[in-house]
């Protein structure tokens, strides 16, 4: 605040002026100050101490200005004249993250924007909002109601009762906004939902969200029918149409239809369920299930032979969650089931050979690693494997993942496809794994997978994507976006990978981090903070010696806190 107390709403440097400037806003007018910094810290080239005793707000420089009381859905700058009318699908992780830096951006910039963020539930969180209910349990009646399911075919939901959070509490820190100290290293999913909520509360994120909302649509607006046009005009490259979720009302009302010069896609792709391909399924008596439906062991597991399709995350937390000779990990909070055997089937299973945490239930024959592949099924619950081997299972649950999904984008426009290989999972064509290269103007983050630094991505698609907005990135044409989607590809395909959105090794993920680093690394003076990095590499490595040979009880038990500095894993935006 300055002397007469207006409120400082951004901060930017000029790169060879060494000049600070800010706007001061008051519910009347807009008013320019202007600073010349000249402290020992600017001259030495070392901006934080100086920004620091600027915002007045000691080591946080995240979002420290304050926007006035009276803006709710828009933030604006009454100089600059340019506005931009942001859509976002989904105000779970990747959408909260979405409307946090659009707002610190435009605060940068000056661009006025109009953010409105639809969620189909009535809460924040997306995914990381528990329900004990899945397809079986709910009432006809309260399917026919949901339109989220009358439009997808299954519910939002996927998570379980006692699911934690499958990497270390390091790589789901969002910037400028630390855990709390007491926050477990592998955090139950009701404590990092938590985190999500007050990480909204505390940037004032829930103003710009649309609850109980549907989006059925989003057309090219030279595209949408002309029943949707106001007066006949088409205002905006999309034309997005949002429904009532909660459902009697959604019958009686027709949809309402908006337009939007930028539409960012955040709805998730953890909901709707990829099942394998199981010929004999039809004649096969015993129960078949996927992840996407299991809330805990309460119903149907004990004293059953289970047969596990997948090697992933959640078939290892199912080894863990079945067997209680080890004791409970670190956490104490996993409850666990007897059953009568377990079996392993997938891939990776050859790499399980050198497992130990699982040694005493292999040995008794109570777990079973086994890398051949499910061949047919049978009646009387028996199982073929491809390698001549079969085995009678009572229970067969599906660890296989889930699909993109994207209903409300109509194919007519020639947006993006979804490949029906790859696992569903290979959404293209996405110039930087998330501009769509078509229409780049539609944004498409959260789709990478396969790593620790998920959410590093995510945060990072989302600084990139606000950068975008207020016109601080500048996308090459069409051709040249789809012909580089094109090298990604080649180049996965020559490494043997399928999935370019999967960063398989450590490798492809930081440089994955880096590219999307460059394209704003200018525009904001953002520099690359090595030593961050350098400490979750430690963490990497620590983790791959477990994950490998599935030796998921120590994994979750490694003693973390010692190997690293956390000091250095404090994450800021200071130079963003």
């Amino acid at each position: 605040r300055d002397e007469a107390g207006y409120n400082l709403s951004s901060t930017r440097e000029c790169c060879h002026s060494k000049i600070l400037v800010a706007h001061a806003t008051t519910s009347r007018y807009t008013k320019r100050l202007t600073f010349v910094a000249c402290t020992s810290d600017w001259l030495l080239g070392t901006r934080t101490g100086a920004q620091q005793r600027f915002n007045g707000r000691g080591g946080e420089s995240g979002c420290t200005m304050q926007r006035s009381e009276h803006a709710h859905t828009s933030t604006s700058d009454s100089r600059s004249g340019r506005h931009q009318r942001v859509c976002i699908i989904g105000a779970g992780p990747v959408g909260l993250l979405c409307i946090r830096h659009l707002l610190r951006t435009a605060e940068l910039t000056g661009i006025s924007l109009e953010i409105k963020c639809y969620e189909a539930q009535d809460t924040l969180g997306g995914l990381w909002n528990y329900q004990s209910h899945n397809e079986q349990t709910l009432p006809d009646e309260t399917l026919k109601n949901d339109v989220y399911y009358q439009q997808n075919g299954h519910i939002q939901h996927s998570m379980y009762e006692d699911q934690l959070v499958n990497v270390p509490r390091y790589f789901q820190q969002f910037k400028d906004f630390p855990q709390p100290a007491e926050m477990p290293m592998f955090p139950h999913r009701s404590e990092w939902a938590q985190y999500l909520r007050r990480y909204a509360d505390h940037f004032d994120l829930a103003r710009y969200v649309r609850f109980s909302k549907y989006v059925k649509s989003v057309r090219r607006s030279a595209n949408a029918p002309a029943s949707s046009l106001p007066h006949g005009r088409r205002p905006g490259r999309f034309c997005v149409a949002v429904v009532d979720a909660q459902s009697s009302l959604h019958r009686k009302a027709q949809a309402k239809w908006s337009f939007f010069d930028w539409v960012i896609c955040a709805n998730g792709h953890n909901s709707k369920p990829h099942w394998p391909n199981l010929e004999g399924l039809s004649d096969y008596d015993g129960k078949i299930t996927h992840m996407h439906s299991f809330r805990n062991l309460n119903h149907g597991f004990h004293d059953k032979s289970v047969l596990l399709i997948g090697t992933s995350y959640s078939a290892l937390d199912m080894l863990v969650l079945f067997f209680s000779s080890h004791g409970d990990d670190q956490s104490g909070r996993v409850k666990r089931a007897h059953v009568k055997k377990v079996i392993l089937c997938g891939s990776l299973c050859d790499k399980f050979h050198t497992n130990t945490d699982f040694a005493e239930e292999q040995r008794s024959g109570r777990l079973e690693f086994k890398a051949s592949p499910v061949e047919q099924l049978f009646r009387n619950r028996t199982v073929r494997f491809k390698d001549g081997s079969s085995a009678s299972v009572d229970i067969i649950l599906c660890c296989t993942g889930y699909e993109a999904h994207y209903p409300m984008l109509d194919k007519a426009d020639g947006l993006v496809s979804v490949s029906k290989e790859h696992g569903s999972k290979l959404v293209t064509p996405l110039y930087k794994r998330m501009f769509c290269a078509n229409e780049p103007h539609l944004v498409m983050p959260g789709l990478v997978d396969f790593t620790p630094l998920t959410h590093h991505a995510f945060e990072h698609q989302a600084i990139v994507a606000a950068a975008a907005v207020c016109g601080q990135v500048k996308l090459p044409s069409s051709e040249v976006m789809n012909a580089s989607v094109a090298e990604d590809l080649a180049a996965y395909s020559h490494l043997g990978l399928k999935n370019f959105h999967r960063l398989l090794t450590d490798e492809l993920a930081f440089g994955y981090l880096h590219s999307l680093h460059a394209l704003v690394a200018d525009a904001f003076n953002w520099e690359w903070s090595e030593k961050y990095y350098v400490e979750l590499k430690k963490l990497l490595a620590q983790m791959g010696m477990h994950m490998l040979n599935g030796n998921w009880v120590s994994y979750r038990n490694g003693n973390y806190e010692k190997l690293v500095n956390e000091q250095a894993l404090v994450n800021t935006t200071e130079f963003f």
